[in-house]
């Protein structure tokens, strides 16, 4: 269940890249972001086609940004949202 537009301003307090490197699949960037919304925070995953907003410094640490499309997910008994 998504929270109400209103709720969807989060701030990005720390921004990792990371990469995965596979026999299966290509080598490819991504990134891990720590988000708040001032009173709690979890950890989301940022979508590829994103990754030049990053690059770009759109999203950048203690920026604010509101989230219009994301998903909630369990990976390794772990919760992380990826951001769309």
């Amino acid at each position: 269940m998504r929270p109400p537009a209103n709720d969807a301003f989060k701030v990005p307090t720390g921004v990792k890249a990371m990469t995965s490197n596979t026999a299966t699949t290509a080598q490819a960037e991504r990134y891990r972001l720590a988000i708040s919304d001032g009173r709690f925070w979890c950890t989301a995953m940022l979508a590829t086609q994103l990754n030049d907003m990053v690059k770009t410094d759109q999203i950048r640490n203690n920026t604010v940004m509101r989230l219009d499309d994301y998903l909630s997910n369990a990976v390794q008994g772990k919760k992380y949202v990826a951001l769309l």
